[in-house]
């Protein structure tokens, strides 16, 4: 039997993540306080890991991003964490080529469709309906919004957000630290960090 899950982090990501859990124990959350999630409190990240909380069991971040978008803090608990065990997480619904790799601590939400010859990093988020097509790469720490579709070919840096609704232009390269916004075209390659908007995409001069 795979050991229990522990998520870190305890938002509405963390109660969409439990939905897709389909076949392992969840042991509880830890988080910076107690919260409204239907699961036992494990103390904030101090207290898990001063307890040894940890072992015997498998870590999922389940922390995602702020109003911003930005990853910077998930990439945080991804570096507090390094080292530790982690679960890659399929809902049931979901449908994987036979060949698609998933790098750990992914998870992949319910109705995404990976096909074949695509791979991801660790840590990535493909949420509810995503479609990530033939021959793409995703680096670390990646996060498809709901609906968003990744064309052929496509290859993401580490720690990129794109946004619900997005759609990436086939053969697109995608910098590192760079946030799509919902519903925005991406149809050229984007070599710089920053927020890009519109269609087609431009980089937001806020």
């Amino acid at each position: 039997m795979d050991k229990p899950i522990v998520f870190i982090g305890a938002g509405g990501h963390a109660a969409s993540v439990r939905g897709a859990v389909s076949d392992c124990e969840i042991d509880g959350y830890v988080d910076l306080a107690k919260s409204e999630l239907d699961l036992p409190y494990l103390g904030d990240d101090d207290t898990f890991l001063n307890t040894c909380g940890y072992e015997g069991k498998r870590l999922l971040i389940t922390f995602v991003a702020g109003r911003a978008c930005s990853l910077e803090a998930r990439a945080r608990l991804i570096a507090r964490y390094k080292g530790f065990e982690f679960a890659t997480v399929v809902a049931p619904t979901a449908l994987l080529a036979g060949d698609a790799q998933l790098g750990a601590g992914t998870v992949v939400m319910h109705r995404v469709v990976v096909n074949v010859s695509s791979k991801t990093g660790r840590h990535c988020v493909l949420n509810t309906g995503c479609i990530v097509e033939h021959d793409c790469t995703l680096g670390d720490n990646v996060f498809i919004g709901p609906g968003a579709v990744i064309c052929g070919g496509v290859t993401i840096g580490n720690n990129v957000y794109i946004g619900a609704n997005c759609s990436i232009r086939p053969g697109t390269r995608i910098a590192d630290n760079v946030v799509i916004g919902m519903g925005a075209a991406v149809v050229d390659n984007i070599d710089e960090p920053g927020v890009y908007i519109g269609v087609p995409a431009k980089k937001s001069v806020k």
